[in-house]
């Protein structure tokens, strides 16, 4: 009895598995971001950093359609101009979101961070910022090449008495390695065309936008 058990559960945990990576990768879109409610119970887009630019990023740079989640493009400037809780829909609990934006070389001002240590985003409308808090990251492929930068960023609300107070929005950028940031990167050694497309159309970043624990409910 406990050997058929055993015998009947393992592969229809394993089928389980299977079913539940097939689901992850075709999900829906959704306002700002990948819908849960296209997905069984329980069941979370959650993108590793190489994932997310491997299948997403890298083809949205090249014009190759995506497959599965559909990423919202934001305007750059609405994006830092807004408060991050005006950009998203709460959806059953939701804390992660993903957004394009478009850097080209017409934008009046640097809104992208590029290595820069504590460099500030203002928002246009006086009510918080967004900072980046330490250098960009390298993000590697299985070959060890560094296919993208990643910087990480945390939103500040002003107050009345115009102190930045620190909220729970965080937000991490990916930007993906041009043939000018890394020399002799062989992900993209194929790529004077990519070089040439970046230039013509300008290059995506793409947000992870997220929500931790609140400080304070005004936030």
């Amino acid at each position: 009895m406990q050997t058929n058990f055993f015998g009947n559960i393992i592969p229809m945990i394993g089928y389980m598995y299977i079913y539940s990576m097939v689901y992850i990768y075709t999900g829906a879109n959704v306002h700002g971001s990948f819908t849960d409610h296209d997905l069984p119970p329980g069941f979370r887009f959650r993108p590793t950093d190489a994932e997310l630019v491997k299948h997403y990023l890298r083809k949205k740079q090249l014009s190759i359609p995506l497959a599965g989640p559909v990423f919202q493009e934001v305007d750059a400037t609405d994006l830092y101009s807004t408060h991050p809780k005006c950009l998203v829909k709460f959806l059953d609990g939701e804390r992660e979101w993903f957004f394009f934006i478009h850097e080209d070389d017409n934008s009046d001002h640097d809104i992208i961070i590029r290595r820069s240590t504590k460099a500030r985003v203002l928002a246009e409308n006086g009510g918080g910022f967004w900072e980046a808090w330490k250098e960009e990251d390298p993000i590697c492929n299985e070959d060890g090449n560094i296919i993208a930068w990643k910087t990480d960023l945390t939103y500040f609300s002003m107050g009345s008495n115009s102190r930045a107070k620190k909220t729970h929005w965080t937000m991490q950028q990916y930007r993906i390695v041009l043939p000018h940031d890394v020399v002799g990167s062989s992900y993209i050694s194929s790529t004077a065309d990519h070089e040439k497309h970046s230039q013509r159309e300008g290059v995506w970043v793409l947000c992870r936008l997220r929500r931790g624990r609140e400080y304070e409910t005004s936030f």
